[in-house]
């Protein structure tokens, strides 16, 4: 019978970096939990036709420019399908033209096209917020 020899060091770079990798995957980005809150709360508002819940954390001018009216057609636009179920999935975040903007894939369970949110911040506030 054959001893079986390996090298040491590469075995053990290769446990390392497979340590790792499985380590990544289980962990998720994730918005900050304010960040997601208001991102739910907005979605579920545009889902329930729910203006007051969907300007609550935005800024003066957020509430100003999204006018109830503006709220209703997005509400009607997308409400059939959130309706159906629906799932969000974290993308990521960035920073542009002075604004922390978030990102989230909105899947649907109707199957049909998905959506992207995006959600922008400054200074403490919801300065816009977008399904496309």
């Amino acid at each position: 019978m054959r001893a079986m020899h390996f090298n040491k060091p590469r075995f053990a770079s290769t446990a390392l970096l497979a340590l790792l990798l499985s380590v990544f995957t289980l962990v998720k980005a994730q918005a900050p939990i304010l960040v997601q809150t208001n991102a739910t709360i907005m979605i579920q508002a545009v889902q329930n036709g729910i203006y007051g819940s969907f300007v609550s954390a935005g800024s003066p001018e957020f509430k100003d420019r999204y006018t109830q009216e503006a709220f209703k057609v997005v509400s009607e636009a997308f409400s059939p399908r959130l309706a159906q179920g629906y799932e969000v999935s974290y993308l990521t975040n960035l920073k542009l033209h002075g604004y922390e903007v978030y990102l989230w894939k909105l899947s649907y369970n109707d199957g049909g096209d998905d959506s992207l949110v995006s959600l922008s911040i400054q200074n403490g506030y919801i300065v816009g917020f977008l399904i496309q």
